[in-house]
């Protein structure tokens, strides 16, 4: 648990954003990677077939994390930039 974190920590200290987001995202990652283990344990004696979850895997789920929260900031930077331009026009008649 505690070099789940440390990694996590690692990983995501690169990225812009407020402590406590970083925080609240680190336990979410630990938490993805917890819960997949005990669904592949669960998988394994129930169906008898494994599922291999790695440290590899979690990195590979930080980065797909961090990847996914670059494409969604500038895809909101897109929209505020054109909304707040001024040649973006919102016109509202009142009957």
């Amino acid at each position: 648990m505690v070099r789940r974190q440390a990694v996590a920590t690692r990983f995501l200290g690169d990225i812009e954003m407020e402590d406590a987001i970083r925080q609240g995202c680190i336990e979410m990652c630990q938490e993805f990677h917890t819960t997949t283990l005990k669904l592949s344990n669960r998988f394994l004696a129930e169906l008898e077939r494994h599922n291999y979850v790695t440290p590899t895997s979690y990195l590979e789920m930080i980065n797909t994390f961090k990847l996914l929260l670059g494409n969604k900031r500038e895809q909101v930077t897109k929209v505020t930039n054109l909304l707040s331009s001024p040649s973006f026009c919102c016109c509202v008649t009142v009957d």
